[in-house]
């Protein structure tokens, strides 16, 4: 059997608990903040200047070795 009940508009009719879903926030914002604690450690810490420093000596052994090539190339 169906009753049929009158409300004002506007009336709240359910009230839903926000504690699951601010968790849920609280938990993802957790975990935004150390996804950008790892990538500030990534781009300021020794793996960049290890990579810059390899880069800067494989473009110092490319300079070296082009005028070899030009050389070696010449003479044949």
């Amino acid at each position: 059997m169906l009753t049929t009940i009158e409300v004002k508009a506007g009336a709240i009719l359910i009230k839903q608990d926000a504690g699951r879903a601010r968790a849920d926030l609280k938990r993802l914002s957790a975990a935004a903040d150390l996804a950008r604690g790892r990538l500030d450690d990534l781009l300021r810490g020794p793996l960049i200047d290890e990579a810059r420093a390899r880069l800067v000596a494989a473009e110092s052994a490319l300079e070296t070795g082009r005028p070899e090539f030009q050389r070696s190339t010449a003479i044949v």
